[in-house]
């Protein structure tokens, strides 16, 4: 469509607190994202490729708007357009004019329990968080605290956390700092008798050569949350795997290298 001089679109509705609005535009000129008192504005110059622009504040307003603000004709596709009561754009939700509350992703199938071995093997996560709260797990159990491998974020931008415990006792607990947990890291927890690793973008965060292993059989689940289905993991999950059997020095660099 044409954008004539001040010619705008709105998406109307009445919202406080974070607020992000996204929207996929092709076409040429400067169009401007922007709510309802222009104070929260963003001016975005078009191209012949579709791309997705975003706006976050925190205020109430009463819209999101599309505009030209400029003396001149603009030309622009417009498609896609999301608000959000969050600090970030997610993807796309499809919602026929009324408001839809996105429905967490379930993972099923993903595997059998074959591929679970208690004694060694590897948690391998390629992941990123999309917000942060007091915790959030991945893990391997036998649904019990005491009997577990897992991967935890808690409430930390710049860091992740790991741990296998045997009869609640911690054979490695062990934290990679200096990270972005909003940009994908790749992490690996290895183990097996008197050997445990863990592995963070490539590098060898600690190696702990001293401590026992579950018995077999012990481990019979993976779960994107803690015990009881409580601390469940918010983020964007690129790759898991499992091993069955640990893997050496070269192979978990190989793994987690970006």
């Amino acid at each position: 469509m044409q954008f004539d001089a001040d010619e705008r679109i709105a998406s109307i509705f009445s919202s406080s607190g974070d607020i992000t609005f996204s929207v996929y535009l092709k076409g040429s000129g400067i169009i401007t994202l922007r709510d309802n008192t222009n104070v929260y504005r963003q001016d975005v110059t078009l191209t012949s490729e579709w791309a997705r622009y975003d706006l976050s504040f925190n205020a109430t307003i009463t819209s999101v708007q599309i505009q030209n603000q400029t003396a001149s004709v603009v030309d622009c596709e417009v498609w896609g357009a999301q608000a959000e009561n969050l600090t970030h754009s997610t993807s796309l939700i499809p919602t026929s004019g009324a408001t839809v509350t996105r429905n967490q992703d379930v993972c099923t199938n993903g595997g059998s329990l074959a591929s679970i071995n208690s004694t060694e093997g590897v948690l391998y996560a390629e992941i990123k968080l999309d917000l942060l709260t007091s915790n959030m797990y991945i893990q391997i159990s036998d649904n019990s605290y005491s009997n577990r491998v897992a991967i935890i974020n808690n409430n930390s931008s710049n860091s992740w956390r790991v741990f296998y415990r045997v009869n609640g006792i911690s054979q490695i607990d062990a934290t990679a700092t200096g990270l972005n947990v909003f940009q994908t890291n790749k992490i690996a927890i290895s183990w097996k008798l008197n050997e445990f690793k863990l592995f963070v973008n490539g590098t060898k965060i600690i190696e702990d050569n001293s401590g026992i292993v579950n018995p077999l059989n012990t481990f019979n689940r993976i779960d994107f949350s803690d015990i009881n289905n409580t601390n469940p993991f918010f983020g964007k999950t690129k790759a898991l795997a499992v091993w069955k059997e640990a893997l050496s020095d070269s192979e978990l660099q190989s793994l987690t290298t970006i």
